[in-house]
């Protein structure tokens, strides 16, 4: 949920896609790291699992602490996209701006 509310929309297919694939890797590796451990018959998966729960806890402790709050009370998605979206515009114009003056200066030493 963090990448819809953190993120104007144009990152939010990106990131929501990035955050779908960390979980799938873990997935992948979690089953993978099961039949390792049956494979060389390791007795009891109750130690992998205390691992397993512990790493989810830090997890979501680091994202607790870590996450902003991005939605001030009563704020719609729709309302931070347009802030965003005059974040970027700013951004651009910046970026242009500073283009245009160096195609200048470049001008004049050519």
């Amino acid at each position: 949920l963090t990448p819809l509310e953190a993120w104007p929309s144009v990152y939010r297919g990106t990131l929501h896609g990035l955050s779908t694939a960390c979980g799938r890797l873990g997935a992948i590796l979690g089953v993978l790291w099961f039949a390792h451990l049956d494979y060389y018959d390791v007795k009891g998966h109750v130690p992998l699992l205390a691992a397993s729960s512990v790493a989810s806890l830090v997890g979501a402790v680091i994202t607790a602490a870590l996450a902003p709050n991005v939605v001030p009370s009563g704020a719609e998605l729709y309302d931070l996209d347009h802030r965003w979206e005059a974040e970027v515009q700013y951004v651009h114009a910046q970026a242009e701006e500073q283009s245009q003056s160096g195609d200048a200066s470049t001008q004049r030493k050519g």
